[in-house]
């Protein structure tokens, strides 16, 4: 299972991703595979850039490759009912 961690100036890198479960709860988002991650973090990119050009997010908001990291995580995944 693999993580994307999020690299902030007030946190460092922390896994910020997060799912709802089928009741709405959010929960952290977890991936089975590296490359599952890393087509979550390319579509990310592509989701700030275009709010950028269409103006909902200012171009100092931009993110990059360099601002994310997989890691392989043996937490156990987290849902509303614990397990």
């Amino acid at each position: 299972m693999f993580e994307i961690l999020t690299y902030s100036w007030g946190d460092g890198w922390s896994n910020a991703w997060t799912t709802e479960d089928k009741s709405g709860n959010e929960i952290p988002e977890y991936f089975d595979t590296a490359e599952e991650a890393e087509q979550a973090i390319k579509e990310e990119i592509e989701d700030i850039e275009n709010a950028i050009k269409t103006g909902d997010m200012a171009p100092e908001s931009r993110l990059t490759r360099d601002d994310f990291e997989i890691m392989e995580t043996t937490r156990p995944k987290i849902t509303a009912e614990g397990s």
